[in-house]
């Protein structure tokens, strides 16, 4: 992501000096207007590309529209963007091109040849930046079917927003049972869910709360038995605890025996989410942030064998710590998970 930053702000006056020699060389006009000109297409086009993919956090309307599955198709996505970019930048930039080969007796052809092999330049040079970006999906993990990655023997059931219509919703750790439970008029990337207690509140019920980054506002939506389901939330950086609320988006809530603990888990943003034992050895790294897509790791809930759900870029998935397999459960941001009775 802070590569892409840096591209956007500082990098485009490098490609623009070179775009800008290569074009006022083959069109035969002097550099300083050529390089100017060039500079300024290079800045409309990265404003253009971070509309069209998404910037940070911000959505990215058009890779997250191409597959119903994001998870399934991290590489194809990256070259698809690839492919919209240099297009996108070479409609964007012929202009530039044309008005300078403004005393060319074949004005459209050299200036779109001319724009092409500036655009063909600078992508060559950007072609390790773009295959520099973190995607461990594919090398580190595995997408498998979720009948691979949970053998049913955990009963427990999964909460979530849905970011189509923003409501909440929940089904069981193997996919089954779906059901939407109310509307929440969910609309922001960060909303989030987050449990209540019994030691906090008070009362019998765990209590989950709905957390609006929009309205910055809580709000009740579940009560559930406590059942067995006693939750040691290692909270984020020195156990940070909001007013009691464990609220979720940058915690990790261990649902596991207290013996089986070893393994910890961090949310790292646009790096994803990552798993490690104390002695640092057999880490996991569930990552895809490229200089056109982030997908956000957060919403860790760590289960019994082995199992880990979170949040990757709006998507809910279920990771299997031994077997580094991961499986896509469904179109969703902020979830969080409590064990059934059977536990």
């Amino acid at each position: 992501m802070w590569g892409t930053i840096f591209l956007l702000y500082y990098g485009n006056i490098v490609l623009g000096i070179i775009e800008g020699l290569i074009v006022g060389r083959m069109l035969r006009v002097p550099y300083t207007p050529s390089i100017a000109l060039l500079i300024l297409a290079n800045y409309v086009s990265a404003f253009v590309g971070s509309v069209m993919f998404g910037l940070g956090e911000a959505p990215s309307p058009l890779p997250e529209s191409l597959f119903e599955i994001p998870l399934h198709h991290p590489s194809l996505i990256t070259w698809i963007c690839v492919l919209v970019a240099f297009g996108a930048s070479l409609l964007i930039e012929w202009p530039a091109c044309l008005l300078l080969a403004e005393s060319s007796p074949r004005r459209i052809r050299s200036s779109l040849l001319a724009a092409t092999v500036a655009q063909v330049a600078t992508y060559s040079l950007l072609a390790l930046y773009f295959a520099g970006g973190s995607n461990t999906i594919g090398r580190e993990v595995v997408v498998s079917p979720l009948e691979e990655v949970v053998s049913g023997g955990v009963d427990a059931r999964v909460y979530f927003i849905d970011p189509v219509n923003g409501d909440l919703c929940s089904f069981r750790l193997d996919g089954s049972d779906r059901q939407t439970l109310r509307a929440l008029g969910s609309t922001h990337r960060n909303d989030v869910l987050g449990w209540w207690p019994p030691e906090f509140t008070g009362e019998e019920h765990w209590r989950l709360e709905f957390w609006s980054a929009a309205k910055r506002e809580t709000m009740v939506v579940l009560e559930h038995p406590p059942g067995v389901c006693e939750a040691f939330r290692s909270r984020y950086d020195d156990d940070i605890v909001w007013d009691g609320w464990w609220l979720g988006f940058n915690g990790v809530a261990d649902l596991r025996a207290p013996e089986n603990r070893e393994i910890v888990a961090k949310p790292s943003g646009n790096s994803g989410v990552s798993f490690r034992a104390p002695d640092g050895d057999d880490s996991i790294f569930v990552s895809y942030d490229t200089p056109f897509v982030s997908w956000w790791g957060r919403c860790i809930t760590l289960l019994p064998d082995d199992l880990a759900v979170f949040e990757l870029g709006q998507q809910v998935c279920v990771l299997s710590l031994e077997t580094r397999k991961i499986a896509f459960l469904a179109r969703g941001r902020g979830p969080c998970v409590l064990l059934g009775d059977s536990e």
